[in-house]
């Protein structure tokens, strides 16, 4: 049994031990939760998802068992009923506590009578918090796939949004960065959307509203600490802010975020318009573009280096434009055999096939760590348990080999995994082929430069034989099976310039 534990939330004792603890009227409190915060107080832009004849492909729920996110499954039930499922992510980073959460939830769960799909990921794997967001990311898109989920439900409030302006303000964000969190966020090819109805609300207003009905919910302990820039923002720089305000912060960051969005919107719209006339795979035509204002300028020539694979820092985006709108020459290395060149016609990626691929030796790659080589590649390898839903989702081949290798940990027999170059006469058999052959035939087929072959990490085991090539699948010796449980994840990226 899981130990009872007494959560203080705004001044009252809310005791939650373990599923019996949760009303058994929670079905109708949710109702009585509902006619305090109608549809018509959630953000304006998700109430087309939650009408009726809108309804077109299934819903998830995000859930931690936090005040927020049980307040978003909660309201999201009374409006969508059963057909939500509910997704939990337990990161095991706070042993029996993280498992009594993830118990809450399903004990939630149970009494609404929905589904739950939840993960739980190795107690060694301890990240940082960007680390941790994007697992929580990677699993959702993951889950939402599997089970065919189109809209997924977070329960982000108007604090949050607050958090991330001060946060993100001080990065020197732009309109796009500044507006999040957004009410409804595309992902992956506008296949599935995060919505986050809630941003209109504080977080004060949504725990009140849960103790006035008598719903528990859990405390994460964490987030009381100062570790993470977003705690500290919370704990000491907004409370200030509102206090100093001579007026309502939280209504003013509202209206900003919405007005910022609609800035964004404005620009994305203007670029799509602009770069069907002046961009192409090779180049981006700039005699036009050096004469719009530099806001669209900016937009356009970020999206099109996005594309090309470049991602500029802020001191070259601005070298960048203000060599645009002068007409000048530049020329800048964004990495090893990488340069970007602008001429006052236009701008291209060039790779210098002159260049020396970078030279490095034989390394071991580590699990829960990663190797960053010479060229700024970035590689890294995990070791998972993986449910047979991602088993089977893997094998259906629903991943991006380009980036990303799963493989059988049992087919590595010592377990150590190296990084290598490429060398003369290497074999090779990608997961799907009809057999191997030279690693120098397959890089030709795919019209591969020179230096691209020459630079690419080769992961292979002890005795050399090639586990994967980034760009390729996996070796055909090492893949996943319907008896496959614990897998190695691979994962390939350059390093931002």
């Amino acid at each position: 049994m899981v130990p009872q534990r007494n959560h203080r939330v705004l001044g009252n004792p809310l005791w939650v031990s373990n599923q019996r603890d949760i009303p058994g009227n929670l079905s109708e409190l949710v109702h009585e939760l509902l006619s305090t915060t109608p549809l018509a107080r959630w953000h304006r832009s998700t109430h087309q998802f939650f009408v009726t004849p809108s309804r077109e492909g299934s819903f998830a729920v995000a859930c931690s068992g936090g005040a927020d996110s049980t307040f978003a499954l909660l309201l999201s039930y009374a409006i969508l009923g059963s057909n939500i499922k509910v997704f939990h992510m337990n990161h095991a980073l706070r042993g029996s506590d993280s498992d009594f959460d993830e118990e809450f939830v399903d004990g939630m769960a149970t009494q609404l009578g929905l589904e739950v799909v939840s993960t739980k990921c190795s107690a060694e794997l301890k990240e940082d918090e960007g680390s941790l967001h994007r697992r929580r990311v990677d699993f959702f898109l993951s889950a939402m796939r599997e089970h065919s989920v189109k809209y997924l439900i977070q329960g982000h409030n108007l604090d949050d949004v607050a958090e991330t302006i001060l946060w993100r303000m001080a990065r020197g964000a732009g309109p796009e960065g500044l507006s999040a969190p957004r009410p409804v966020s595309v992902q992956r090819n506008a296949k599935c959307l995060f919505l986050r109805p809630f941003i209109t609300v504080s977080s004060e207003y949504i725990r009140e509203n849960l103790v006035k009905y008598g719903i528990p919910f859990v405390v994460d302990k964490t987030n009381a600490s100062s570790l993470y820039l977003r705690n500290r923002l919370r704990k000491n720089t907004v409370p200030s802010w509102k206090a100093d305000s001579d007026r309502d912060a939280l209504r003013g960051v509202a209206r900003s975020r919405d007005q910022l969005e609609e800035v964004n919107d404005a620009l994305e719209q203007w670029a799509d318009e602009i770069e069907q006339k002046f961009s192409s795979k090779e180049a981006l035509e700039l005699f036009h573009l050096k004469d719009l204002p530099r806001a669209i300028c900016r937009k356009i020539t970020f999206r099109w280096l996005k594309r090309k694979g470049v991602a500029p820092s802020d001191k070259i985006m601005d070298q960048v434009l203000d060599k645009v709108q002068e007409g000048a020459q530049l020329k800048i290395n964004l990495s090893t055999g990488l340069s970007l060149f602008i001429n006052e016609k236009r701008m291209e990626v060039l790779s210098d096939e002159k260049t020396s691929p970078p030279m490095w030796s034989i390394h071991v790659l580590p699990f829960a760590g990663r190797i960053i080589l010479p060229g700024k590649q970035i590689l890294k390898a995990e070791c998972l348990q993986a449910s047979r839903s991602k088993i089977e989702s893997i094998c259906n081949g629903k991943v991006d080999h380009g980036v990303e290798a799963w493989i059988d940990h049992r087919k590595i027999p010592d377990g150590n995994i190296f990084i290598r170059r490429r060398e003369p006469g290497d074999l090779f058999q990608p997961l799907g082929s009809g057999g191997q052959k030279k690693v120098k035939d397959w890089m030709i087929d795919r019209k591969w430069s020179q230096f691209r072959k020459d630079s690419t990490p080769i992961i292979a085991n002890k005795d050399g034989g090639i586990l994967w090539i980034p760009g390729f699948a996996p070796s055909e010796r090492v893949k996943l099976d319907d008896s496959s449980c614990r897998v190695i994840r691979l994962t390939y990226r350059s390093a931002a310039t």
